[in-house]
Formats: C-alpha cells, sequence, structure tokens
C-alpha cells in the first residue's frame, strides 16, 4: 500500500507539473479561453481560472502583441465571463473605460457590447461604472450606437439597452 501511495504522489505531480507546463506557454487569449471553458486540449475550466487567479497572466498585459481586453472577456459565451473580467477589474488589469486597441474607431467595451446587442454585458459594464458618455473615433457613444441599430432583427435587446442609458 506505502509502494502504491508513492507512485500516485508521483504521478499525481507529474501532472501537475504538466499541466502547469502547457499552462505556461498559454497566450493570455488561450489563458482566458481555457478558464471560460473553451480549450483544445480539454483542461478542465477550473484549473485554467485558479492557474489565472493564483500566477496571473503569462506576459505582460500592456505589451503589443496584447490581444485580452474586455471586449475580448465579455463577447464570450462563458457562463464565467463575468467572473473572469471582475478579476481584471479588479486586480487594476483592465479598465471598463478603456479604448480597445483593436477597434480602429476606439470602441470602448461598453460600445461593443452595445454593437452585439449584449445586454447582461452592458449591464456588468454599467454596474461596474463605465461612462455612457464616452464617444468613439466617430463621435458616438453607447447610447448613439443602440439608437442606430435599434431595428436590427438580430439585435432584440436593443430597446432594453437604450433603456439601461436613460436609466442613467
Amino acid at each position: 500500500m506505502k509502494k502504491f501511495l508513492i507512485i500516485f504522489g508521483f504521478t499525481a505531480a507529474f501532472f501537475l507539473l504538466l499541466i502547469l507546463f502547457v499552462l505556461n506557454g498559454f497566450s493570455n487569449a488561450r489563458l482566458i479561453q481555457c478558464a471560460s471553458g473553451v480549450n483544445p486540449l480539454l483542461l478542465p475550466a477550473d484549473v485554467c481560472l485558479m492557474y489565472l487567479k493564483n500566477h496571473g497572466l503569462n506576459d505582460d498585459i500592456d505589451s503589443a502583441e496584447n490581444d485580452v481586453n474586455l471586449e475580448f472577456i465579455l463577447n464570450g459565451s462563458s457562463n464565467r465571463k463575468f467572473e473572469i473580467a471582475d478579476f481584471f477589474i479588479k486586480n487594476k488589469l483592465l479598465n471598463v473605460n478603456d479604448a480597445i486597441d483593436t477597434s480602429k474607431i476606439e470602441n470602448r467595451p461598453l460600445h461593443s457590447s452595445v454593437l452585439v446587442g449584449d445586454l447582461a454585458s452592458v449591464q456588468y459594464l454599467l454596474q461596474h461604472d463605465a461612462d455612457v458618455s464616452l464617444k468613439n473615433k466617430v463621435g458616438q457613444t453607447p447610447l448613439d450606437l443602440a439608437e442606430e441599430n435599434i431595428n436590427k432583427p438580430s439585435l432584440n435587446d436593443m430597446s432594453k439597452i437604450i433603456s439601461l442609458f436613460e436609466e442613467e
């Protein structure tokens, strides 16, 4: 029995080190996807989320190659997207009002959530003090985008989103 426990312990330690090695090689975007439950290696999302919370990101979030922003996190379909966004906001790694570098018109996360008609993400951002008056390079506020897209059939929550802005 003692021999079995020793072998089991070494095997478990080996697999743990292997998982840490794999996670350490992930890009930040892949790490977030893994924590969201989307990963090709079938790693449990809880393991990836625990790694993210305990070890942080694998490279500098401010680097030019970084592909992590609140738009990327909140536009995912994971039921954990708000938990992951909370981690970044509470640790001051991301700000709800930062312009999204991948957008040539410098939309903010709130603009992006409006554009995809994601009512839950809009509510989340408003609860985390997203500034509804910020404009993109084209001069549009999130409310302007919502009003512009109210008649698109694929965005059926747009009238609810507009009412959220009117409450602000």
